[in-house]
């Protein structure tokens, strides 16, 4: 069942899972490949190319992949940051996506506003929440609101140290696929921008978030852990954005949307008080909210769109 306010949140948590079981099983089975092949290479040390590939390809439909090459070549260390680099790419597509889709409810925002703090009045994530928030919905900030905002994710008092992290961990994957991964002095701005928030006592977190010292002109470095502490730092981003904007006319058309998508014949209200409150909460969770806080305005919200009748 969706926890959030808009349905473009629901769906990048969703694929946030889906990425992580990719990620979480290959890395696994790659670990343990290595062990196999490491293990035949010293009971086989003659075995040929074909022996390889009978033994660990076969059934595959991959040709081509010499398994020697990957225990003499690459360690399991440079393996995982091959996976910190595959899984940061992923998640930026997925954050990037989101704000991009987020921000086409509202003129004059582009989904790159959502990627920093900005100036409160014309760019950025502070601007875009004041816009959005400037036409309320006494529907949403009555009966929903307060729920979006109870998520354990949400955490909009950090929005700047959040986009801070963000900033860093976006210049290092831009240095990854334009820069050869050699720092720039954009990846040590933003280092430099980041280090004094990024205590865990900073950013809520149980402990640091992995992250390495930047020089200009040397090669940056990643790790998975780090990587991993981030994308719940994008999660939060995203959760705290979505709640903070929850009850808002555009989250009330939204809610809209969703009310009238699950479509059926139209609801009579029973005539007892109880019941009456039963049927309003269940139409609200069919279309995926949350049972209202506040029934009698619930309640007046669907038959003012004749949405249930008396």
């Amino acid at each position: 069942m969706p926890k959030f306010a808009f349905e473009e949140t629901d769906d990048a948590m969703a694929e946030i899972t889906r990425l992580y079981d990719f990620i979480w099983p290959t890395a696994l089975a790659l670990w343990n490949l290595r062990w196999q092949v490491d293990g035949y290479m010293r009971a086989a040390p003659d075995a040929s190319y074909s022996d390889f590939q009978a033994r660990f390809a076969a059934g595959s439909d991959i040709r081509g992949a010499d398994v020697r090459s990957m225990i003499a070549k690459t360690t399991w260390d440079e393996q995982k940051g091959r996976f910190a680099e595959v899984l940061l790419t992923n998640l930026f597509a997925i954050y990037e996506n989101w704000a991009d889709l987020l921000t086409d409810r509202v003129t004059g925002f582009k989904g790159k506003d959502l990627a920093y703090y900005g100036n409160g009045t014309s760019d950025g994530v502070l601007a875009f929440l004041a816009a959005v928030n400037k036409a309320q919905s006494q529907v949403m900030s009555s009966c929903f609101k307060s729920t979006f905002e109870r998520h354990k994710d949400y955490h909009l008092p950090i929005l700047e140290e959040m986009l801070k992290c963000y900033r860093y961990f976006k210049e290092i994957r831009n240095c990854l696929a334009h820069k050869g991964a050699i720092a720039d002095q954009r990846v040590a701005d933003s280092y430099a921008s980041f280090q004094p928030v990024s205590s865990a006592a900073s950013l809520k977190t149980k402990e640091t978030i992995q992250h390495s010292h930047v020089v200009v002109g040397q090669r940056v470095d990643l790790s998975l852990r780090g990587v991993v502490g981030f994308s719940a730092i994008m999660r939060r981003l995203m959760v705290s954005i979505d709640a903070a904007i929850s009850g808002s006319s555009i989250a009330e058309q939204h809610a809209l949307e969703r009310l009238r998508q699950v479509g059926g014949p139209r609801r009579v209200l029973n005539a007892r008080p109880r019941r009456q409150q039963q049927q309003v909460s269940k139409v609200y969770t069919v279309a995926g909210l949350p049972a209202p806080l506040n029934p009698a305005i619930a309640q007046g919200f669907l038959l003012q769109h004749r949405l249930i009748s008396r």
